[in-house]
């Protein structure tokens, strides 16, 4: 989970988020999964989540504040 993966694409990266309250606790639960590689992470909280993410993206994120740019803008 802290890893970098370079031979995904740096431009696009796609997952399902899942995120529901159990039943038995009422806790808040989340799940993250991998498109490309069905690769699944379960996260206790939102943090985790973001932070999970951040590595995922890397050195690849773009600044948000910068408006989308040319054809992969969609």
């Amino acid at each position: 989970m802290d890893t970098v993966h370079p031979d995904r694409d740096p431009i696009r990266q796609a997952y399902i988020v899942r995120i529901w309250r159990s039943k038995t606790d009422g806790q808040w639960r989340i799940s993250v999964q991998n498109v490309a590689t069905t690769e699944r992470q379960d996260f206790a909280n939102l943090e985790a989540l973001f932070l999970y993410f951040r590595q995922q993206i890397g050195d690849t994120a773009v600044n948000s504040r910068d408006p989308p740019q040319g054809k992969d803008s969609d």
